[in-house]
């Protein structure tokens, strides 16, 4: 991965992160990174940058399942499951 390194003077009304969520918001738009690579950049949950930049989410279904397969890898989606299951049954 290449890295970049910018310093620019910031404008008063506006914040580190609010510049930084701006520039991913447009890599993202262009199709540069994934979701998963913006909310990693921007240090939020994966859920959390899809809740606030969903008006971008336009993905492929390919796209969406190789997003999902990565996911997959880091949650055991199973257990999820069974503790939904165990959940339900006890609270139906």
């Amino acid at each position: 991965m290449t890295t970049l390194m910018l310093e620019l003077p910031l404008p008063v009304e506006q914040s580190e992160l609010e510049l930084k969520k701006m520039c991913v918001a447009k890599l993202y738009e262009e199709g540069v990174m994934s979701p998963g690579q913006g909310a990693t950049m921007l240090g939020m949950a994966y859920r959390d940058f899809v809740d606030e930049f969903g008006f971008y989410f336009r993905m492929t279904p390919e796209e969406l399942d190789k997003e999902m397969e990565i996911l997959n890898q880091v949650v055991d989606m199973d257990a999820v499951y069974q503790r939904m299951a165990a959940w339900t049954s006890k609270y139906a």
